[in-house]
């Protein structure tokens, strides 16, 4: 996933741009902000150290089976989940609304930036993110959230994880309750959703680090290429390095499953996120108008391409990582 707060800006993007339709989608800005992390709150499920939780690895594998799975079939679910929901009650489309559209920017987010995000980070022989794949992994995301808030004159301090997940009770209570009632063969009560962005805003708010403190104590305690200090935010990135990150010199790079060329940046990628997104939300006014949608509409859009950003039929086999190789190390060029 890119991290926290790249898919904060995406959702502003896309919700200044539809403004005119959905003017309530910055009215609600952090319930939009938190709709963009997508099914990721699942993963940090009982993961806070000071909390326990009820069967921590189901919930954990929902947020696994929601990113592993055709993206058609379960955005189809929740599409239609909501749109039913708010046609019995139409006082709460500002609220349902604005989640669904933040879920499925997530997706489309996911899908348009990962392959540069891999070929730059890396992975194992297997695709997989084992170590330190996942650690560098993590960092890079972590780089491209500062890269983008100084390409767009955002100051550090006005990104933190409360403006990001800081929902209200009510409007999270909802929201947990649709993945309830849209997924019933999973294991999910009526809060584990709720729980899991309470886990979420507790991780993150103990790794949130504007002044590279925090940063130096993981990297005492867990190595300088770990998860931790991965996920853990520098103040800022230089000017090279940002350059680096988004490409903005437009440096060759290869799709890692479909090995195509490519120069694009990270700003160029955006736009065509922009532009999927602008498809994906023709279809949610169509479906507010009594469409009914159906699976294809999504299969339509999602082209069989998975989060990661290649077909399932297809594997990730070629990078070339911006991180150091290391014994045993699979890099290729």
């Amino acid at each position: 996933m890119p991290a926290l707060f790249t898919h904060h800006l995406f959702a502003l993007a896309f919700a200044k741009k539809h403004i005119s339709v959905f003017p309530f989608l910055l009215e609600k800005q952090t319930l939009l902000t938190l709709g963009a992390q997508g099914p990721d709150p699942f993963f940090f499920y009982g993961q806070f150290p000071f909390r326990k939780r009820l069967e921590k690895e189901k919930i954990v594998q929902v947020g696994s089976w929601l990113h592993h799975q055709d993206p058609a079939i379960h955005l189809l679910a929740l599409v239609r989940e909501t749109l039913k929901i708010i046609e019995k009650n139409t006082s709460i489309t500002p609220i349902l609304l604005t989640y669904l559209l933040g879920a499925i920017s997530h997706y489309v987010l996911d899908r348009t930036f990962h392959p540069y995000v891999f070929y730059r980070s890396g992975f194992d022989s297997n695709g997989k993110l084992s170590a330190p794949y996942h650690a560098d992994h993590a960092d890079f995301e972590a780089k491209l959230d500062l890269a983008l808030m100084q390409h767009f004159a955002i100051k550090r301090s006005a990104m933190t994880p409360q403006q990001t997940l800081g929902v209200d009770t009510i409007s999270l209570s909802m929201v947990s309750a649709l993945y309830h009632q849209t997924f019933p063969k999973f294991p999910l009560t009526k809060t584990s959703y709720k729980d899991a962005v309470e886990d979420m805003q507790s991780v993150y708010a103990f790794i949130d680090d504007r002044f590279g403190i925090k940063k130096t104590i993981w990297t005492w305690f867990t190595g300088k290429r770990s998860v931790p200090v991965g996920l853990s935010h520098d103040p800022s990135v230089s000017t090279a390095l940002q350059t680096t990150i988004l490409n903005l010199d437009f440096h060759m790079w290869k799709h890692p499953a479909s090995q195509v060329e490519s120069q694009q940046s990270v700003i160029e990628l955006f736009e065509i996120a922009l532009g999927l997104m602008d498809r994906f939300i023709h279809l949610i006014q169509k479906g507010l108008q009594g469409y009914q949608v159906q699976l294809s509409d999504l299969e339509a859009l999602v082209e069989g391409m998975n989060y990661d950003g290649h077909l399932f039929t297809d594997h990730m086999k070629t990078f070339s990582s911006m991180y150091p190789s290391y014994q045993g190390s699979k890099t290729q060029r």
